[in-house]
């Protein structure tokens, strides 16, 4: 079922199609990812006493259940214990998570999670409460969240493809608004440039100017009056005067400013269109986490939101997207050969194939979902 959804309905009216297109993306994102996981999981090891659950019909899917909910039923302290209220214990272990990864990181604005929910608190309060067993399991369930963008609890609920469409029909028309099913996590991945900043305490969590190639830029941002593409005419300059420097390549005042650009990398210097993307939406996010009542409601806000989180990839259709992540469960869970699962897929009513579709156009649906959920993103006909 869908999550308790947080409050965003006056953005939601205000861009409803932007929101529309951001829902879709993170809703495919998560089922690509979903199915990458739990086959990246099936070797892990769960003690076989460990199986109370009722079983999927796919063995795959069952271990992933199994191996998830033993490290989940450990950190909560709730291991053989059938009764236990797990779907409310998840939404806590959420909160576990968030606070376990702000603590690793020191509360370093570039890893900062928002707390979710209303029960927000610091891992401090947890730590000593914990046996090194419980914290093993917290380190193991934040370490895949980390590596795939999502709580591993989401991550093991696949829902049928065939029904997704229903689905979010049913929830839009009884809630007015696109369901919520998942929460994201921070993925971890390289940048560059990477960006370094200011806490909301004042604390700069900047790196040393290590390297003579690179190119460090300091820029305060928080000047609700400026809009990004100023601060980013700004930091054009800022480039400009830093390049022509002899030695390190440094410009702007280190210990007054809100960010730190690294470009390890000069070619994206050059690059005048990606750098300009890269730069207003990384601004605009960092601006909307520091201040949010400042900026949650700026253009520049929701601009960054599609940005960062819609590709322009929305063009293949809903339906599509659903009948070759179809095939792709029946051949990887249910050992079904690929030809046989195109065929199946002809007569299912939700996935709207016309009666002539050619097996050619299924199967590259299919390929659609295989090279997706590789990857972990939602790509398009045209990436294959």
């Amino acid at each position: 079922m869908p999550k308790k959804r947080p409050d965003y309905s006056v953005l939601v009216k205000r861009n409803e199609d932007i929101f529309r297109k951001i829902f879709e993306s993170e809703f495919w994102r998560c089922e690509y990812t979903k199915r990458k996981y739990i086959l990246d999981i099936k070797d892990r090891y769960v003690p076989e006493r460990f199986n109370f659950l009722k079983p999927y019909c796919s063995e795959v899917i069952n271990h992933a259940l199994r191996y998830v909910m033993y490290h989940a039923d450990i950190a909560l302290g709730i291991c053989n214990d059938n009764s236990a209220p797990r779907n409310e214990m998840y939404d806590y272990l959420e909160q576990v998570l968030v606070a376990y990864h702000n603590f690793k990181y020191m509360n370093n604005p570039k890893f900062r999670i928002q707390n979710i929910g209303e029960l927000g608190f610091d891992f401090w309060d947890l730590s000593d409460c914990l046996s090194d067993r419980e914290i093993r399991s917290i380190d193991i369930l934040h370490a895949d969240a980390r590596k795939y963008g999502f709580f591993p609890m989401d991550m093991i609920h696949v829902y049928p493809p065939e029904e997704i469409e229903s689905l979010i029909k049913d929830d839009v028309k009884e809630h007015g608004e696109m369901p919520y099913f998942q929460s994201p996590f921070l993925i971890d991945s390289m940048q560059d440039p990477d960006f370094n900043y200011k806490d909301r305490q004042g604390n700069r969590y900047f790196v040393d100017e290590e390297s003579v190639d690179a190119v460090y830029v300091y820029i305060d941002c928080l000047d609700e009056k400026e809009t990004v593409e100023k601060i980013y005419k700004r930091i054009i300059g800022l480039i400009n005067m830093a390049l022509k420097q002899r030695g390190k390549h440094v410009a702007g005042d280190r210990e007054n400013s809100d960010i730190q650009i690294c470009f390890y990398n000069k070619s994206i210097i050059h690059d005048k269109k990606k750098l300009k993307d890269i730069l207003e939406n990384n601004l605009s996010a960092y601006r909307n986490w520091y201040s949010p009542e400042n900026f949650m409601m700026s253009d520049d806000t929701i601009k960054c939101s599609k940005y960062l989180i819609v590709p322009e990839y929305e063009n293949v259709p809903f339906h599509k997207r659903a009948a070759g992540l179809w095939i792709w469960d029946q051949v990887h869970f249910y050992n079904l050969k690929v030809s046989d699962a195109v065929e199946k897929t002809r007569s299912i009513k939700a996935f709207k194939w016309h009666r002539n579709v050619e097996m050619i156009t299924i199967e590259r649906a299919y390929r659609l979902a295989s090279r997706s959920i590789e990857q972990m993103k939602v790509l398009r006909f045209s990436d294959l």
